[in-house]
């Protein structure tokens, strides 16, 4: 409180009084408002600094969990490929003995066996992530299939080569590139 241009003698002691409890309880209120504010600031920034902590917890949590379905992903491609694979084999395997067997001199009469690993073939292909090898498997058969149709002087070869060739090559592939 400023005292200048005001004689001593027209402030009274309870006056002097009244301004030292008033610079005094301004003083408590002012030291009590800085230890308050200071627990308050402290208080909002550890909120922010865990609100960005947690922010990036989450995202390391979902960037972990968007590579284990990935990982699982490729589990599943690859398992795929490998059956398709042996399953080719097998159809060939399995088409060749028939057309040697029961398709002597013309079309086989009762190929149920071959179809039926066909139909697992495609299966399997329509699994495939892979849509040229799931598209070779599916010719394979197609031509497999006509062959058993057809007389034995219009019988055309099998290309499976293509086919392990295209399946080798998905399964070599980098998944996580």
């Amino acid at each position: 409180m400023d005292l200048t241009g005001v004689g001593r003698d027209s402030i009274t002691t309870g006056q002097l009084a009244w301004m030292d409890l008033e610079s005094s309880a301004m003083t408590s209120w002012a030291a009590s408002l800085i230890p308050v504010g200071s627990l308050a600031f402290g208080s909002a920034l550890t909120l922010f600094g865990q609100a960005l902590s947690d922010r990036r917890t989450s995202r390391r949590e979902r960037e972990s969990r968007l590579d284990a379905i990935r990982v699982r992903r490729y589990e599943i491609e690859r398992d795929t490929l490998l059956a398709l694979q042996d399953g080719v084999l097998r159809y060939l395997e399995l088409g060749a003995k028939t057309l040697a067997e029961k398709g002597k001199q013309g079309p086989v009469e009762d190929p149920t066996e071959v179809i039926l690993l066909a139909m697992q073939l495609r299966m399997l292909a329509g699994r495939c992530l892979d849509r040229n090898a799931a598209e070779a498997v599916n010719d394979l058969c197609a031509q497999v299939h006509r062959n058993l149709g057809l007389p034995r002087d219009e019988r055309q070869g099998w290309n499976s080569n293509i086919v392990f060739d295209l399946l080798g090559e998905a399964l070599r592939r980098d998944p996580f590139p």
